[in-house]
């Protein structure tokens, strides 16, 4: 979980973690510069599970999510995101779904405010609400995948690597589109995650470069990236 500031959701999202029924794993949090003091929290939580690191500079989510994978011990790697919520049995859930050649594994989401409240959403509550099957025959047109309700295994790591550092946002979209090529996936058809949606969420983020649009180039042509790359 790569978090930049966000420190009003941070605790509540960290503490979905923590108490997940399933409880054997690391929980590994970058703190990517923040000018808020999510640094001084992450060291007042009590929890042998945390791996905590701090980046010298905002690196941005990309590249920080390449040092959590580089960081990880575990066969699986579960996505997280600092401002939302993952319900108890996310983790287990998810974990048992892993058999032959799933590579990557995601569920249903409910979207809420910055509250907390529900709310309604057309990506949560329709494209993204949908079986594996659909997700496969989607996935190539539009990401449908809840990226913080994400979990993917070690051999897809192996086989294509790294987040692509040249994608600022919608890596995930990429990463997916790339490990398609090799593995299948599942989808837990039950609201596992909580995802919000207020005014700082980064894809929120006004830009000049479509980055669905060069997640899916980026895939085509750079499907397996086994050293990180400098972001252009």
């Amino acid at each position: 979980m790569p978090v930049f500031n966000g420190l009003e959701y941070l605790s509540e999202s960290i503490d979905s973690i923590l108490k997940q029924s399933y409880q054997d794993f690391e929980f590994i949090i970058i703190d990517d510069a923040s000018t808020e003091p999510v640094w001084t929290l992450l060291h007042s939580i009590r929890d042998k599970r945390l791996v905590l690191r701090r980046n010298t500079s905002n690196l941005g989510l990309t590249k920080s999510l390449n040092i959590c994978l580089d960081l990880a011990h575990g066969d699986l790697f579960a996505r997280h995101d600092g401002d939302d919520i993952a319900l108890p049995n996310r983790f287990s859930m998810e974990v048992e779904r892993f058999r032959g050649n799933i590579g990557l594994v995601s569920c249903w989401a409910k979207a809420i405010d910055s509250g907390g409240q529900e709310k309604n959403s057309g990506w949560e509550d329709r494209i993204a609400r949908i079986s594996a099957r659909e997700v496969r025959r989607l996935l190539p047109v539009q990401n449908c995948v809840i990226a913080p309700g994400a979990m993917f295994s070690r051999k897809v790591f192996e086989k294509i690597g790294y987040f692509d550092e040249s994608v600022r946002f919608a890596q995930d979209y990429n990463y997916w589109l790339r490990l398609l090529e090799y593995f299948d996936l599942d989808i837990v058809e039950e609201d596992l995650v909580l995802k919000r949606h207020h005014k700082e969420n980064v894809w929120k983020k006004p830009g000049y470069i479509d980055w669905v649009k060069r997640a899916k180039e980026r895939a085509s042509i750079m499907k397996i990236i086994k050293k990180k790359i400098k972001f252009l």
